[in-house]
Order: C-alpha cells, then structure tokens, then sequence
C-alpha cells in the first residue's frame, strides 16, 4: 500500500513492484535491519524507539528466513 500526502491509500500493481531478487537476498534485510537500528539511535520517544527496534529485529528474522531458503531449509515454523 501507498500513501502520499493528501493522496487516498491505494494498492500497488504487480507491474509497480520492485524487482523482487531482494526477498531471498539476507543482505537486503540486513541492511534494512541497520537502517532501522540508526534511526531508532536518533529518535528521543521511548514508544518510537521501541518500534524501531521491533523492526529491526523484524528485519533480522526476514534476512533468517532468506538464508534458509537459500540453504534449502523451510523455516515456516518461525
């Protein structure tokens, strides 16, 4: 979903979608996971910061998942 300013919320296509190579790459959500950790370090609300945080450690799980994948194991139990 897509949000901009006063723009109404909309689903985006399949042709709008990113080339999805990054979904099985664990650097992509590694990455994701430090950009997140940074700007949780730059935030002052504790509720914010925590957020952040749960996103990295989101990340984190995804860029987990994407190694199993790669390595040939399932982790649809995490």
């Amino acid at each position: 979903m897509h949000v901009n300013g006063d723009q109404s919320a909309r689903m985006i296509t399949a042709a709008e979608m990113p080339n999805r190579s990054f979904l099985n790459d664990p650097r992509h959500w590694r990455d994701r996971a430090e950009e997140a950790r940074t700007r949780a370090d730059q935030l002052d609300d504790p509720q914010s910061k925590s957020a952040m945080l749960r996103i990295a450690d989101d990340y984190e799980l995804l860029a987990e998942r994407a190694e199993a994948r790669a390595s040939g194991h399932s982790s649809k139990s995490n």
